[in-house]
């Protein structure tokens, strides 16, 4: 029995393969019903880093089990997308501050991670030149 740890609660399919035959699964375990012998195998998981990815089984009557650790593949930011902005304007003890919020839907190994930007900047003096950011 092949039992994964570390992939997220989206299902992930990983697969396994044994001697040349693959079973997937969105599941927890992958379970191979085998005779006695000595059997090669394999791991993926599309974006994930598995530990071990491959090795060998030795079947001699009893049941083996195998725990395969998955990490996340290390990726290049990847481009934001849905982005939105609303200007507010808020008045904080008789002084007005303008404030531009930006939300932004990031895609973060494949999961949609909302991430709020929020710059607050106080209205220029007379005479001075607004701050810059």
């Amino acid at each position: 029995m092949f039992t994964e740890v570390g992939l997220p609660g989206d299902p992930v399919t990983w697969t396994i393969t044994m001697n040349g035959t693959s079973q997937s699964s969105t599941n927890s375990t992958i379970v191979f019903v085998l005779l006695n012998a000595t059997y090669p195998w394999g791991v993926s998981a599309p974006g994930y880093s598995a530990t071990p990815s491959h090795g060998v089984i030795v079947i001699q009557g009893f049941q083996v089990n195998q725990t395969i650790n998955f990490t996340a593949n290390a990726t290049s930011p990847a481009p934001s997308s849905g982005l939105s902005s609303e200007g507010l304007a808020v008045l904080l003890g008789g002084m007005g501050f303008a404030m531009i919020v930006a939300v932004v839907s990031l895609v973060l190994l494949g999961k949609k991670a909302p991430a709020v930007a929020a710059t607050v900047t106080p209205p220029p003096r007379s005479g001075n030149p607004p701050p810059s950011p």
